[in-house]
């Protein structure tokens, strides 16, 4: 489905694409990230001057997959939901899935809220839980605030 989507988004013009994104909430930083371009780049298309094909069909690609997630599944504020954490002890994002080319885990994300992010984040990294491991505990200090400090067996 997002292949055949893609495919027919290419032949849409594509300063209308990214105002389209655009128009979703994406930024132009974001964009350029998916799409594996400069913002200058964005920029000049947006006013008219062409793109590769394989550019082309990155944008497409991109609000295809917007386009789905929106109509299929439901998902109002597609920008919003992949600028948010897959999991609560990983940074990484939805934006993070498509920008390594993980279209799948993104749509399996969107399709099934009963999947385990961690299993998500096992597919890319499986390395998340150490690269991602935090040494830092909260604590409750002698004035009664919370305060941080190094665990043990940190410098």
């Amino acid at each position: 489905m997002l292949r055949s989507l893609t495919a027919h988004l290419t032949r849409e013009p594509l300063p209308s694409l990214l105002n389209g994104l655009s128009d979703l909430g994406f930024s132009w930083r974001s964009v350029a990230r998916l799409a594996g371009v400069s913002i200058p780049a964005l920029r000049k298309w947006r006013q008219g001057e062409s793109a590769s094909g394989e550019n082309r069909q990155r944008v497409a690609r991109l609000a295809a997959f917007c386009e789905l997630v929106g109509d299929r599944y439901l998902i109002d504020d597609v920008a919003g939901w992949l600028e948010t954490p897959i999991h609560a002890d990983a940074p990484a994002s939805g934006l993070d899935l498509l920008a390594e080319d993980r279209f799948d885990l993104a749509l399996r994300l969107a399709s099934d809220q009963n999947t385990d992010p961690e299993l998500i984040l096992d597919d890319v990294r499986s390395d998340w839980r150490e690269r991602y491991a935090s040494n830092v505990e909260v604590f409750v200090a002698a004035d009664g605030m919370p305060a941080l400090r190094l665990g043990e067996g940190d410098s």
